[in-house]
Order: C-alpha cells, then structure tokens, then sequence
C-alpha cells in the first residue's frame, strides 16, 4: 500500500496540472 502511494513528483505534478485545467476550462476563465 505505501508502495503504491509513493508516487513519482512527475505524476503528480501532471494529475494536478491536468485537475487545474479542467477546473478551468469548467468555469471557463
């Protein structure tokens, strides 16, 4: 389970980029 939790930064990083842009793209700003 830890394992899979300890993700690499990139991952992260480009999954919240990508929860940013949709959010955006939703409201449209």
């Amino acid at each position: 389970m830890l394992r899979t939790l300890r993700q690499p930064d990139i991952d992260r990083q480009a999954l919240k980029r990508g929860l940013r842009d949709a959010v955006r793209h939703m409201i449209g700003a």
